[in-house]
């Protein structure tokens, strides 16, 4: 149940009006094309796409646990 409720959240906070609008940007930077292009051809190289989302979730996975590391470290010390 607790999968349902994250992947719901993460979900509503990727459709919000703050994410969303973003979204074209962003595949438009990693691909190299610009929006009208990119709908003119109807073909876009994920190749990089999928490569900045990986590299992107490997960096704040390894910055997460690095701060949990220190903040339970530093709580025992107190």
């Amino acid at each position: 149940m607790e999968l349902i409720i994250a992947f719901a959240a993460g979900l509503i906070s990727f459709l919000s009006p703050c994410v969303l609008p973003l979204i074209p940007g962003y595949i438009s930077y990693i691909s190299g094309s610009s929006l009208n292009e990119l709908v003119e051809k109807k073909n876009v190289n994920l190749i990089p796409i999928i490569l900045f989302t990986v590299g992107f979730s490997i960096v704040f996975n390894l910055w997460c646990s690095f701060n949990i590391y220190w903040a339970s470290s530093f709580t025992k010390l107190i």
